[in-house]
């Protein structure tokens, strides 16, 4: 019975790919190696075979100190230190499309709203892409996102940017997605599923 094994798992996550026993599955203190949505058998001291299986949630939940959203299994937010007391979360899809959050502990970035924009799209704009922004917002929670859209457009190429701030008292998020338009419906869901899930925690 699995009861009397006091199974506890441990899994260990080598690197980002998700190939073959890329898992450790501890049990009893003892360590198998195991891959996703395979099939593993565990001998007990006792002589015991269980039959272990190891599986990834289809929706997993990424959570940072002030903000916290779901997304797909299929794909790994990350997280980085980029100094001066900003960290930029970034979770981007094969085919382009992606949402980053960049969290500021020392400043209201509502300021950068306009240069962020500016920096995403400015190598288009000199190679000939058609530009228009507009004024943008969203609701998260009790709060309001302030930003601006721009939209670039060459020949079947179309790109939509969206920057938006959440500001807090001398401290922020400042966030931004990308997706072309012309991309699949999934790509769309992995930025609604962003937005839809968002909460944002105490800004102080």
């Amino acid at each position: 019975m699995i009861k009397s094994a006091a199974l506890v798992l441990s899994l260990l996550i080598a690197s980002h790919a998700l190939a073959a026993d890329d898992y450790v599955l501890t049990v009893n203190g003892k360590p198998y190696d195991i891959g996703l949505d395979s099939t593993k058998e565990v001998t007990l001291p006792g002589g015991e075979v269980l039959k272990v299986e190891l599986k990834m949630k289809d929706e997993l939940q990424y959570d940072r100190p002030y903000f916290t959203f779901k997304h797909s299994s299929k794909f790994r937010p990350s997280t980085s230190d980029l100094g001066g007391g900003v960290h930029q979360t970034v979770l981007a899809t094969p085919e382009g499309t992606g949402v980053f959050i960049q969290e500021y502990d020392n400043t209201d970035p509502t300021f950068l709203v306009g240069a962020m924009l500016n920096e995403l799209t400015k190598e288009e704009v000199q190679y000939g892409y058609a530009y228009k922004d507009s004024t943008v917002s969203k609701n998260v929670g009790k709060l309001e996102a302030k930003g601006k859209q721009a939209v670039t457009t060459y020949k079947d190429d179309n790109w939509v940017r969206e920057v938006y701030s959440i500001p807090g008292r001398d401290c922020g998020l400042l966030i931004f997605t990308q997706i072309e338009t012309n991309g699949t419906a999934k790509e769309q869901e992995v930025i609604d599923k962003f937005w839809k899930s968002l909460e944002v925690r105490k800004l102080r």
